[in-house]
């Protein structure tokens, strides 16, 4: 169970660390990632489609799993991607907006829960997490004159999202050692008792 829990804490790491280098490139080379980034998507998405296709091939033998349905859909959207990248432009601020908020929702939830059960820091991961789904409203609404504004706000936003995680992922750490420490002092005094 504990190998479970420390591999989910490296892996939200991991994907804070990204989120994070996709916000500073996004307010530090807007333009560029607008222009580069449908093909990025587009392209990895095609990848992971032919990885998902040659898995189902090769290593499914008992026809047990999506890999086929998952590698035609990521296929799929690959393609829409890299042929209609200007209409998902279009979209990609209120898209990233409401993604935003809703994650927002859910690390609000998470903040109340540490509030119940007496966390002393609930209220930091309960501003960033208002302050983030601000943001997301922010890109929903779209005020923006140009691309590039919206890219430096989404970056912003992304950047903010991504402390939340770390801040989450520490959190969530000190949380599960407490509870080990507690369990094996429980553990301890049961066995001298006996």
């Amino acid at each position: 169970m504990m190998n479970l829990i420390r591999r989910a804490k490296w892996s939200y790491i991991g994907l804070s660390i990204v989120i994070a280098v996709m916000g500073i490139c996004c307010i530090a080379f807007p333009s560029h990632v607008s222009s580069f980034l449908g093909w990025i998507i587009g392209l990895a998405s095609i990848v992971l489609g032919v990885i998902r296709l040659i898995s189902y091939f090769s290593y499914n033998k008992q026809g047990i799993g999506f890999d086929f349905s998952l590698g035609v859909i990521f296929i799929c959207v690959g393609i829409f991607f890299l042929t209609c990248w200007n209409l998902i432009l279009s979209a990609l601020a209120v898209v990233a907006g409401v993604i935003l908020v809703f994650d927002s929702i859910l690390k609000i939830q998470s903040a109340i829960d540490c509030l119940r059960i007496k966390y002393k820091q609930w209220w930091v991961g309960f501003v960033i997490a208002l302050v983030v789904a601000a943001g997301g409203i922010v890109l929903i609404c779209n005020p923006f004159g140009s691309v590039e504004v919206m890219f430096r706000v989404l970056g912003a936003v992304l950047i903010l999202d991504a402390v939340q995680n770390l801040y989450s992922v520490i959190n969530a750490s000190v949380f599960y050692r407490r509870i080990a420490r507690d369990r094996d002092d429980v553990e301890v005094e049961c066995i001298d008792v006996k």
